[in-house]
């Protein structure tokens, strides 16, 4: 009999317990805007970058570097939480990137100047860690990043007489890293909440091909006259290039997988809402 009294006391708690689980369960949406700090930065010499002043006499460098991550980052996201602890969320979002620029010049013949900017959108599969905490709710966030990017490049300037501008876009491929936030909510009402976090990003890009898109001398443009190899380029892991038989002007030219960061830190503010 007491053990009988016993197997229905804790099937009773048993049965709270999973109620208690079950109800806690709640699904919902995010909307949220940020700005990422560079992270990683490296060295964007591979794009032709300088800071590089020249005179008659001497040649001033200037270290030039950068990641690509840094912008104003726009995003959604739908989550789950399984139990007032944990869940999981898919999100996407949005890198307008920010400006990197250097300059060129040589004597006063000479100048060039640089830049370059990269948009990515990005999916974000991850686990929600929470507190289960009321009003003020502290939660960590960690999971996969993939990124679909494209890279504009430009320069212009003046040299030996002439005036020149030339753009290059860089695009395809997938990029895959990781992202880790924690934050917090503040809870609005039932249903609302807005949240503060710390977001870091951690991740690379390597693009699968890059095509001239401007190219002007004086005014005129001069891209009607560039051959298919001179204006397109695919990036490959290796290649075979050959002295008595080169590539035709009629195909891409090949060069090896340049490799750019998009590390970034930054913060992002939001709302969040119950469904």
């Amino acid at each position: 009999m007491k053990n009988s009294k016993l197997f229905m006391l804790i099937a009773l708690m048993g049965i709270q317990f999973s109620s208690n689980a079950i109800f806690a369960q709640s699904s919902y949406l995010s909307f949220n805007v940020g700005y990422g700090l560079p992270m990683n930065a490296q060295d964007l010499g591979v794009l032709g970058f300088s800071n590089e002043v020249t005179n008659e006499q001497t040649v001033s460098y200037k270290e030039a570097k950068g990641s690509l991550g840094k912008g104003t980052q726009f995003g959604a996201a739908f989550g789950h939480m399984f139990t007032p602890f944990i869940g999981a969320e898919l999100g996407i979002s949005y890198l307008l990137g920010g400006k990197s620029e250097a300059t060129e010049q040589f004597n006063a013949n000479y100048k060039a100047n640089y830049s370059v900017s990269s948009n990515m959108i990005r999916f974000i599969p991850a686990i929600i860690f929470s507190g289960g905490l009321g009003k003020i709710n502290p939660y960590a966030r960690l999971g996969l990043v993939v990124g679909s990017a494209s890279i504009k490049y430009s320069d212009f300037g003046r040299g030996y007489d002439q005036d020149f501008t030339n753009k290059q876009k860089l695009s395809g491929g997938l990029s895959l890293g990781f992202n880790g936030s924690v934050g917090a909510d503040f809870k609005l009402s039932d249903n609302l909440s807005l949240f503060g976090e710390l977001n870091v990003i951690s991740q690379s890009y390597a693009p699968k091909k890059a095509v001239i898109t401007e190219a002007i001398r004086d005014g005129f443009d001069e891209l009607s006259n560039y051959s298919v190899s001179e204006k397109e380029t695919e990036f490959v892991d290796s290649y075979t290039s050959q002295v008595q038989n080169p590539q035709p002007d009629s195909e891409p030219s090949k060069e090896l997988k340049k490799y750019f960061s998009y590390g970034s830190v930054g913060i992002n503010v939001g709302l969040r809402i119950s469904l």
